[in-house]
Formats: structure tokens, C-alpha cells, sequence
């Protein structure tokens, strides 16, 4: 995820009263809740949000927005109320707190636009670039103290931005040549580990959709490892929800969709990146957010290519193996980070790129030479590997009281990117290799 969230209050006297209006309409074509709202906030609609309720340790009238009596409260959702009469229970840590520690819940949009109709807040926003893509998005936050049975709370919304940390996948519910209402990307593939698992839905037609997920077609093991509540979205016309697809495990997940009013139907197919990928897997699934791991055309005589072995979207092993290594060491995947393995013979490349890793902002300072003089020590040997800085090393470990050890040579490259290859080869073999991956 991004990092802290640095708003800028953008709300008038610190008040900015949206003009909303929670009016629950029942239509006969969308048979959906429907929101009369200021059209500059119509994009909040299909976004998820979350709810923070803490009770202050001071009470300073001045401060507070609104107050509830019984009465409101009783209107208020079941989430919404526990959290409050929680929160009351919370003791903070922090003796010089304003607030004592709250209670928070994730929620549709419907309840927080309903809370932000009803009573005043101070909103603020926050604008970022999300994804690979670097697409501008904002969040919005709505806070204010609010006065309840002669304790002050502070309430708190936020509305998620609609782009993640990930390759992205559009789906476009438009009409075709003949004037119909279609799927573009009806039925699709998505690949959790940050590849390409943010999903935008477009709603390209002229009257608001409702995009529900049909669970009733899931089986029990797929509902006990979704991601997050079944999809359920309003998406007004010109407007697209966000959904990041993740799995909790290696099966393939079949997720269903329909689309109301115009009962349309789609599939959203989401994969575990897979344990132990091809070179061909590497390339396609790494290319997508723009990483792209070199591999060696030098392999020493009885090594093959075992498997690339995900971290994270910047951030791949890639093992080598002997047969005999394959006999020693009945788990491939895991020997990628065996010292064992290493100091056996095997050898792995390890591709990081920092640039992907943090986000994509870029630092504007890296330098790879200084980089390495930053590792440099009596431990080390400095060379230059097709004109990149490199640093050599044997590195031990310890197993049952005795000492192993293994040859690693770690190379800068420029954007930020690393290349770490160990094993229990030769500095000179494992020189060789490092040469060989810039002739691939």
C-alpha cells in the first residue's frame, strides 16, 4: 500500500456541507438504492470505505460538528453503534492523546454517504498516483467530534482511492453497433501477487448500474477463501468501481457477476501467481509490471532451470538445479532460500528492482556506483561486470556446530535494479554467469 495519508483540507471555515441527499428510491428498472448527490462527488458512490469512531479524553464543546440523542442513535447501523458504545470501553496507550484508542469497520458506500448528508463534517482529500500507470487518484476523508450522552467522539470516513499497487485490467460495460448493452472483457483472467489484479469496471452506459456478484453459484471452499465481501457495486453513468482481486489459495477462483438492469453477465477468472513458474512465466507475468529479469546464457555443465520462485511484483528467484540437487532436496521451491542449498552446489539469481518495489518513485539521487561503495568493505572484492559496479563475497553460515559457506556476487544496475546471485560454485563460475546475463 501507499503510505501515510497527507491530506489537505479543502472544506470552507473547515466546513464543507455536500449537498446529499439519502433518499432510498425504489426503481422499477434498477430495483437499487438510489442517492440524489452534488455530481462532484458522484464518484464516491462506488468506492469502498471504512469507519473510525474514537471518544475523545477531553470534551471541548467548540469543536464539535453535531450532537445525537437516543433517537438518532437508534437510526444509526448496528455496526455504527457498537462501534460507539466499543469505543467508550477503549483505553489509549499514550498518555498525552487526544483520543483514546477507537474502534473501525470497512462498510459500502451507502451508510458513510448517508452519515455525510446528515450531519456536518470537514472534508478533506488526498491526491496520489496509483498503479504502474501512474493514474491520478484521490481519496477523500470526512471527520468531525460529534456530542453523545455527555462524552465527545470523533468520527471518522474515509473513501478508498480506486487504484492499487498492481498491473491493471479494464472492464467496460458499454453498448455495441446495434445500440445493445454489452461486456467488453466479458470474461477474463487476473493474476494475484501484484501482477495485474485491480479490475476498474466502466460504466459507459447512460443510467446507473448495480454490479453484484453471484455467490449463489460459488462453492464452499471458494467463499471461504475470497478476498473481501462478494462484489457489490453502484457505478453511476461515466464512472467505474475498483476492485484488487486477491486469493488465499493456489486453486483458480471463479468469481460471477451480473449487471442490473440490463442483466448482464461476466466472469472474472483470479489465479494464484503460481509456485513454481517457467522462464516463460517469469517473462509474461514480471513483464506486466514492468519488470523484466534477465537470465543467464552461461549455465555450468549438469545446471538447468528449476523455477522462478515469486516474492513480490518487483522481486523474483530464479533456481538452479542439478539432477543430484534434485534428488538432496525434495522441496524446489523452498530451497531458494536454503543455505543449504547454496552451499550444495545450487545456485540462485535473485532479481530485485527497487524502483518497482517502492511504489514506482523513482529516487531522483541513486546512484549505482554509491550504491555499492555503500557495501564495500575488507569482506568484499569490488569489480565491474559489463560496466556495472559489483561486489563479491563468501558468505557463512552456521549448522550444527560447524561452519559453511558460499560465493555471492551482488551488481548494480541503473533504475535501481539488483542482481544477487549465491551458490556453491567458483567466484569465477559465478563471475562467468554474472557476465552472461547482459548477453541474453
Amino acid at each position: 500500500m501507499l503510505g501515510t495519508f497527507e491530506y489537505a483540507v479543502i472544506g470552507i471555515g473547515g466546513f464543507l456541507v455536500l449537498s446529499i441527499v439519502a433518499i432510498a428510491l425504489l426503481t422499477e428498472e434498477s430495483q437499487t438504492d438510489i442517492f440524489n448527490y452534488d455530481k462532484a462527488y458522484d464518484d464516491l458512490i462506488p468506492r469502498r470505505s471504512s469507519i473510525y469512531v474514537a471518544m475523545a479524553v477531553e470534551d471541548i464543546p467548540q469543536r464539535s460538528c453535531f450532537t445525537i440523542n437516543e433517537k438518532d442513535f437508534s437510526e444509526l447501523s448496528y455496526n455504527l453503534r457498537s462501534a460507539i458504545h466499543d469505543a467508550q470501553k477503549i483505553d489509549t496507550h499514550y498518555s498525552d492523546s487526544e483520543m483514546y484508542d477507537g474502534v473501525s469497520y470497512r462498510t459500502d458506500s451507502s451508510e458513510s454517504l448517508e452519515l455525510i448528508s446528515k450531519y456536518r463534517f470537514n472534508q478533506s482529500t488526498r491526491e496520489y498516483f496509483g498503479s504502474i500507470l501512474k493514474i491520478s487518484d484521490t481519496t477523500y476523508r470526512f471527520e468531525c467530534f460529534f456530542e453523545f450522552h455527555d462524552n465527545q467522539y470523533k468520527l471518522t470516513i474515509e473513501f478508498d482511492g480506486h487504484i492499487s499497487d498492481s498491473n491493471i485490467v479494464n472492464v467496460n460495460f458499454t453498448r455495441n453497433e446495434k445500440g445493445l448493452p454489452v461486456i467488453q472483457n466479458q470474461n477474463i483472467t487476473v493474476y494475484y501477487g501484484g501482477f495485474n489484479n485491480t479490475v476498474l469496471f466502466h460504466n459507459k452506459l447512460d443510467k446507473e448500474i448495480t454490479l453484484t456478484e453471484n455467490t449463489w453459484l460459488m462453492g464452499s471452499q471458494e467463499t471461504l477463501h475470497h478476498d473481501s465481501a462478494p462484489l457489490k457495486y453502484k457505478i453511476p453513468p461515466g464512472k467505474f468501481a475498483s476492485h484488487y482481486f486477491t486469493s488465499m489459495t493456489l486453486d483458480d477462483i471463479v468469481r460471477n457477476y451480473v449487471v442490473e438492469p440490463y442483466d448482464l453477465k461476466g466472469q472474472i477468472i483470479v489465479k494464484h501467481y503460481p509456485r513454481c513458474m517457467t522462464e516463460i512465466e517469469v517473462r509474461s507475468l514480471y513483464s506486466q509490471v514492468g519488470a523484466y529479469p534477465k537470465f543467464p546464457r552461461y549455465i555450468p555443465e549438469g545446471y538447468s532451470f528449476e523455477c522462478g520462485i515469486h516474492n513480490s511484483n518487483g522481486y523474483v528467484h530464479l533456481v538452479y538445479f542439478t539432477d543430484e540437487l534434485r534428488q538432496q532436496f525434495e522441496d524446489h521451491v523452498n530451497a531458494a532460500t536454503n543455505h543449504d542449498f547454496y552451499s550444495a552446489g545450487g545456485f540462485v539469481i535473485d532479481y530485485y528492482n527497487e524502483f518497482i518495489m517502492s511504489n514506482w518513485h523513482m529516487d531522483p539521487t541513486y546512484d549505482k556506483f554509491e550504491r555499492a561503495k555503500g557495501i564495500e568493505n575488507k569482506f568484499t572484492n569490488s569489480t565491474l561486470i559489463n560496466g556495472n559496479p559489483a561486489i563479491m563475497l563468501k558468505e557463512y553460515f552456521w549448522r550444527d556446530g560447524n561452519s559453511y559457506s558460499f560465493n555471492s556476487t551482488q551488481i548494480f544496475l541503473d533504475d535501481q535494479i539488483l542482481y544477487y546471485i549465491r551458490g556453491g560454485l567458483s567466484q569465477e563460475e559465478i563471475f562467468k554467469i554474472s557476465n552472461s546475463l547482459f548477453n541474453s
